[in-house]
C-alpha cells in the first residue's frame, strides 16, 4: 500500500543515487526549493529506490510485508501468556497500527522496536548482558533509516520500569542488577544518544 510519502522517499533515493550525495537543501518543491532540508531517512530512501528499481511496486510491497510480519512475529514470540491470548492481543495491535502499514520507513521502526524489546526480554530472562551490545549497533543503523529511532531508547526505559515495578511487587524475575544494567549507557541503546545528534558523518547536528 503506497502513500504520498512513498513517492517522496523514492524520489529522494533516486536523487541520492544519481548525485552520489545526500541533499542538504530541498531539490523538489516549488515553494521551498533550495531551502535547508535534512534527509534524515536517506538510507531507507536509497533502499526503497533500489528495491523499486529492481522489482517495481510488487517487490516494494513484498519487502514491506516481510518487515511488518517479522516485527509482529517477534512480539508474538516474546509474549508469555497463553497462545490464544497472545494471538488476540497481537491482532488488536495489528489493527491499531494498520495506518502505518504503508510503504514507508516507519515499517522499519516497527521492526527495530520489536527487536529492541526482544533483546531486552531475553537479557532479563537469562542475564547475558552481551545481548545488549546489539542495541548500540542497531541504533547506529536505525538513526539513518527513520526518525523513530528514539523509540528504541524509550522501549528500553519502559521495559526497565515495568521490570522494576514487578520486582517491587514480588512478581519480577529479573534482579535489581540486571534491571540497572539495562539502563547503563555503555551496554544498551542509550550509548547511541550522541549518535542521534550527528547525521551524515557529522555534517549537520540537530535534535
Amino acid at each position: 500500500m503506497a502513500s504520498a510519502d512513498t513517492w517522496w522517499h523514492l524520489a529522494t533515493g533516486r536523487w541520492i543515487v544519481q548525485h552520489h550525495a545526500i541533499p542538504h537543501t530541498d531539490p523538489f518543491s516549488y515553494t521551498f526549493f533550495g531551502k535547508p532540508w535534512i534527509a534524515h531517512e536517506y538510507l531507507a530512501d536509497v533502499m526503497f529506490y533500489w528495491i523499486h528499481w529492481l522489482g517495481g511496486f510488487a517487490a516494494l510491497t513484498l519487502v514491506n510485508a516481510a518487515i511488518l510480519t517479522a516485527a509482529f512475529l517477534l512480539v508474538y514470540r516474546r509474549a508469555e501468556a497463553g497462545r490464544w491470548t497472545c494471538a488476540a492481543a497481537l491482532l488488536l495491535g495489528v489493527y491499531a497500527v494498520r495506518p502505518s502499514f504503508a510503504i514507508r520507513p516507519a515499517s522499519i521502526t516497527l521492526l527495530l522496536g520489536s527487536v529492541f524489546l526482544w533483546i531486552a526480554h531475553r537479557y532479563l530472562r537469562d542475564g547475558r548482558w552481551g545481548r545488549l551490545l546489539w542495541c548500540p549497533a542497531l541504533m547506529l543503523l536505525w538513526v539513518q533509516l527513520h526518525a523513530g529511532y528514539m523509540l528504541g531508547i524509550g522501549l528500553l526505559l519502559a521495559t526497565a520500569s515495568a521490570e522494576a515495578l514487578d520486582a517491587m511487587a514480588g512478581r519480577g524475575q529479573a534482579t535489581r542488577k540486571e534491571i540497572a544494567t539495562l539502563l547503563e549507557p555503555e551496554r544498551s541503546g542509550n550509548a547511541s544518544l550522541p549518535v542521534r545528534c550527528s547525521r551524515h558523518a557529522g555534517q549537520r547536528v540537530h535534535l
